[in-house]
């Protein structure tokens, strides 16, 4: 490649980089960098019909977009599996499904949950509100519900305490 060429290639290149640095910045959080929902996350969900019930929730939303949930509710269910996407600036929505069984096993249908997500500013909580949609083994809706929740991010470093939202 001759020099001239070269030259136009590189300014070109320190063009397009200039030119996306102040994008980047002023879209990022305080530290410059967008802070990311992939990893493990333990939440506090809160109903929001009928009588209160809490319960935990732990997920792990993995990169390229898939999530697994399990959580510490009675009810007899499988893993939920799903998907997340992120929809603007720490802002996500995650979707995912599971069976529901009566005891011992007995399949009884399925739910599907819908959260919208948004993330604080440090990345390491996140406030969700959330929808569901509880069907039969025939495909019929019985019933929908709402809930709320506070997660906090548990990394190889975090306490226990801390991931259930009990401690610093």
């Amino acid at each position: 490649m001759d020099k001239k060429r070269r030259i136009g290639i590189q300014s070109i290149a320190l063009a397009t980089w200039l030119a996306a640095v102040p994008t980047y910045a002023a879209s990022s959080g305080s530290n410059g960098v967008e802070p990311s929902i992939e990893g493990t996350w333990v939440g506090r969900v809160t109903s929001l019909v009928g009588p209160p019930v809490t319960f935990l929730s732990m997920t792990t939303f993995m990169p390229g977009g898939s999530i697994i949930e399990e959580n510490s509710s009675p009810a007899i269910r499988t893993l939920a599996q799903g998907e997340w996407v992120k929809t603007g600036s720490r802002q996500f929505v995650r979707t995912m499904y599971l069976f529901n069984f009566a005891a011992p096993r007995t399949f009884i249908g399925m739910t599907k949950v819908i959260n919208y997500i948004e993330l604080n500013h440090d990345g390491d909580g996140y406030e969700s509100l959330a929808g569901f949609e509880v069907y039969d083994t025939n495909g019929n809706l019985v019933t929908t519900g709402h809930n709320s929740a506070h997660a906090r991010r548990c990394t190889a470093t975090t306490t226990v305490p801390h991931c259930m939202g009990i401690g610093p």
